[in-house]
Parts: structure tokens; sequence; C-alpha cells
């Protein structure tokens, strides 16, 4: 075990996700090449250390040499602060939500060299707009999947979907009983791989079940 994540516990009772090296590392290198990530990078590290988002800023940005940039809650909040904190630090990377990027002025020029969004569900016509500025990808997963399972590179006039899954990660959709379905029929997304969490910290049962 490498570190233990706090979900939300949107059933009452938030869950200890007990994560891995060998998936923080598969985390960190993933990708990295499409990014452009190396000792000048600048990345912001917008997310709060307690959302496992924050999880993948601090790996691939220290892993690969790079400078991380801790924004203050003020700025956070404010897209208006956010963007000049983007320009200010010369941020070569970031990774937001959506609801925060639709805050921050589209029409200034930023340093940006790639952007990444995920949390939630976008608008197409904001992610194309993105994306026609920088390498924009769209990234999901839940923590137990180590913070991302799978990523799409956003293209202007294309729906933003989730993607494909990360290097030595698998995405599969089962029916109600498990078996595997063929493509195109809806069904439960399960995910595998080395970035499948060890299981949820003291709750043996709840791990053995899921």
């Amino acid at each position: 075990p490498a570190l233990v994540l706090f979900t939300s516990g949107s059933e009452g009772r938030p869950k200890g996700v007990v994560l891995e090296h060998g998936a923080l590392v598969n985390l960190a290198l993933a990708n990295a090449h499409d990014y452009g990530l190396n000792a000048d990078s600048r990345v912001l590290q917008f997310s709060s250390f307690s959302f496992d988002a924050a999880t993948w800023d601090w790996a691939r940005t220290l892993s690969h040499g790079g400078c991380l940039y801790l924004c203050d809650d003020g700025t956070r909040r404010s897209g208006e602060r956010l963007g000049e904190y983007l320009i200010a630090h010369g941020s070569s990377h970031a990774f937001l939500p959506p609801a925060v990027l639709a805050l921050i002025d589209s029409g200034r020029e930023y340093p940006l060299q790639s952007l990444i969004i995920g949390g939630e569900a976008w608008d197409d016509r904001l992610a194309w707009e993105w994306a026609s500025k920088c390498a924009l990808c769209n990234a999901y997963g839940p923590t137990e999947s180590t913070v991302v399972a799978s990523q799409s590179r956003v293209r202007q006039g294309e729906p933003v979907t989730i993607g494909r899954p990360l290097s030595n990660m698998q995405l599969h959709i089962l029916d109600r009983h498990g078996d595997e379905l063929p493509i195109g029929v809806p069904g439960e997304l399960a995910i595998a791989g080395v970035g499948l969490a060890r299981g949820y910290l003291n709750q043996p049962e709840l791990t053995a079940e899921r």
C-alpha cells in the first residue's frame, strides 16, 4: 500500500480506498509523452489534497522533474483569479473540473500546452472551445481505479467521451450476471488492471463484494 484516499461517502459512510505503489507509478507514467511532461513543465495543483485528482497532479509532475504550483482556496473559487494565476505562473499543464473551467475567460491567451478535464459531465461546446487552444483530454475514473481509468482526446465537432483505458488498465461492459456484452449494448462498466485499488480500509466484506 502507498496511500489511503477517502471517498465522499455517498452511501453515508466515507470509505478509505487503499491504493498501491504500482498503481501510482502506472498513473504517473500514463500518457506522459502525450502530455509533454518534462523538467520544464509548470503544473497547476488545483485540486485539494483531500480530492483524489490531486494525486495525479503531484505524481505525474514530480516523477518528471516538473514544478508543481499550489493555488489557494481563494484562487480556486474565482474564475478571474484562476485565469490570472495560470498566466502569472506560466502554467503549462492543469487538471480542472468542467464547472471551474466554465468560469475562466476563454477569450484570453493562456500558456497551457495540455489541459485535462474530469470529475463531471461536459458541455461539448465548452470543450470544443478549449480544444482549439491546447491539447485537451477528458479523464474518467473512480478513486478505486487510482483516480483515472480512461481518457479521450477532445476534438472539435466530436462528442466528448470517456475514451479508452489507460495503459495496463481494462474496461469491460457486463450484464447483470457478470457476463461481457457485445459492443453497443448498454450494461455496467467494470474496471480491471494494475490501477485497481487493493480494497477498502478495514472493510473486508465490502472489498470482497466489490
